[in-house]
């Protein structure tokens, strides 16, 4: 809609200029009948021959009668022609009208494909989208970003320890294995170990199988997200689809697939899943709804979205 509506507006406003000004140079083409122009003169000539008395009264008369008949039939035959050609005119006024105003439309919107918003970075629109398609094609998966940050070693051989004691007391009790994990996961959260909470959730939800709940799935994807600093992996990006699958409107799901199509080039999308949950949410207290209030102004501009 940003796009289109003032697409349409314009167009509508050129094509009305463009054809007011054709129907304009018509009616200047119309104006008079010269026929009528001719006899008049031809009558004021008669006139002033009858003054310098060079034709007598009698020819006079009959001249001017001769013309009369001959302007009442040439008024007549004007009059019929102009009728016939203005409804002819109307006609094709009206398709003119109406392929001026879709080819600027249809026009524009192809500038648009091709050019994109003047002013932007992504300018070219078939040309982002390309970018965007490489960007999210080429993403480090979870586990190679996180040893990007370089700051995890000693949680990941925490975890692996942590899975063996994990194993030896499922060996031992398998009801309590559930209850053991989260426990294990709560004190990681705890000491602020968001890297080794994740890893554990990943491994609690694969235990689980297709016994996943909704809420499990919602806080694997915030830990895996808040884990590598707010990147979306594409395994983030899978339990964010199965999420959505399950629920369309859940509003975490909703705002990390808008953040990872901000961060693979895509603000346009970016700034349409998370208008749409502010329009829905705008009085929800949440942290959430705050970090897009204070974003999506940014978004939008790098989308080329005026607000204003």
């Amino acid at each position: 809609m940003e796009i289109w509506l003032p697409g349409i507006i314009l167009s509508a406003i050129a094509s009305g200029i463009i054809v007011l000004i054709l129907f304009k140079q018509r009616l200047g083409k119309a104006e008079g009948n010269l026929e009528l122009q001719v006899y008049a003169r031809q009558l004021d000539e008669l006139e002033q021959m009858h003054r310098e008395e060079l034709i007598p009264s009698s020819e006079l008369s009959q001249a001017k009668s001769e013309l009369g008949r001959k302007i009442l039939n040439s008024d007549k035959q004007f009059q019929n022609t102009e009728i016939a050609d203005l409804r002819q005119f109307d006609r094709r006024t009206f398709f003119l009208s109406a392929i001026i105003f879709f080819s600027l439309i249809v026009g524009s919107q192809l500038i648009h494909n091709f050019l994109g918003n003047p002013g932007y970075v992504d300018q070219p629109i078939n040309k982002r989208i390309e970018v965007s398609h490489t960007l999210k094609d080429n993403r480090l998966s979870q586990s190679d970003y996180i040893k990007t940050l370089g700051k995890f070693e000693d949680e990941a051989r925490e975890f692996i320890y942590t899975i063996e004691r994990l194993n030896q007391a499922k060996s031992q009790n398998e009801k309590d294995y559930q209850d053991l994990f989260r426990i294990f996961i709560q004190a990681s959260l705890a000491e602020e170990k968001i890297h080794l909470a994740s890893l554990l959730y990943n491994q609690l939800i694969l235990y689980m199988g297709e016994g996943v709940s909704l809420d499990d799935l919602v806080t694997q994807v915030e830990l895996m997200i808040y884990s590598s600093q707010l990147y979306v992996s594409p395994e983030a990006e899978l339990v964010i689809l199965a999420i959505l699958e399950r629920d369309p409107t859940n509003v975490n799901a909703r705002f990390y697939l808008g953040l990872m199509y901000e961060q693979v080039a895509r603000p346009d999308l970016t700034f349409e899943i998370w208008n749409d949950i502010l329009v829905a949410n705008d009085d929800v207290d949440s942290p959430l709804i705050d970090y897009i209030k204070s974003h999506i102004g940014e978004v939008a501009q790098r989308a080329g979205i005026n607000l204003f």
